[in-house]
């Protein structure tokens, strides 16, 4: 049984379906080019003390060579890139938790769509090793849209600053659309300890020295006049 994997389907005659673990694990390796039969499953497993005591028996202390560094691997670069950019999106806008990515029912579906698919599948902490990696690129393209559109409009860019929280407020948002009809989150900077009105207005001035060698024009400055934001 030290050899077999269950398979999350339901019990048959209150015996478990099975899979060996062997052929799960060489059937979903990325690193293979070749196509495998599926892993049959097992209805029937009676325990067999032999097997298990044959492969103790022949286990060591040195470095186990893995099945999967002796086939090629099964997509290219730019293909697995491509899965995982897609895959990436599918998990956001249906707002799934990372750990789908590991759940069997997701093995399942990929494998009966596609057993390539299956072996492309990431491992939960890739994903944000892959979000890190395309939230650069996404970035830079919101930010290049955002500065053509100022530059064929002869719009400018006015700020929001809050030190509260609750910056999303709505007398400030509606300022905001009805000066320049488009909202753009450039980036949320803490002041540290000081809450003061010359910490706002020292941090405001170096997000502008940024923004203007960006190339943007700078319009104005939308805020309350409560506290420290009026006095800055």
């Amino acid at each position: 049984m030290k050899q077999l994997a269950k398979t999350g389907l339901p019990d048959i005659g209150k015996r478990p379906q099975l899979v060996c673990k062997h052929c799960l694990a060489a059937y979903g390796d990325k690193a293979r080019n070749d196509d495998p039969p599926a892993p049959k499953i097992v209805k029937n497993a009676a325990r067999s003390n032999t097997v298990v005591e044959e492969v103790s028996s022949t286990s060591s202390d040195k470095h186990q060579r893995l099945i999967r560094k002796y086939f090629d691997k099964v997509f290219s670069e730019d293909e697995l890139e491509e899965s995982e950019r897609l895959l990436i999106q599918f998990q956001a806008d249906n707002c799934l938790p990372d750990r789908c990515v590991e759940k069997l029912s997701t093995l399942r579906i990929f494998i009966f769509l596609n057993k390539a698919c299956a072996r492309a599948i990431p491992k939960r902490k890739q994903l944000t090793r892959i979000l890190d990696k395309y939230s650069n690129v996404e970035e830079e393209g919101q930010l290049l849209a955002l500065s053509n559109r100022l530059e064929f409009s002869g719009g400018r860019l006015n700020f929001l600053p809050d030190v509260w929280q609750n910056i999303a407020k709505l007398h400030l948002l509606e300022c905001m659309l009805a000066l320049f009809g488009t909202i753009v989150t450039y980036g949320l900077f803490p002041t540290g300890s000081r809450h003061d009105g010359i910490a706002i207005a020292e941090q405001m001035e170096y997000v502008m020295i940024e923004i203007k060698s960006k190339g943007w024009e700078i319009g104005a400055v939308v805020t309350d006049n409560a506290g420290q934001c009026g006095r800055a």
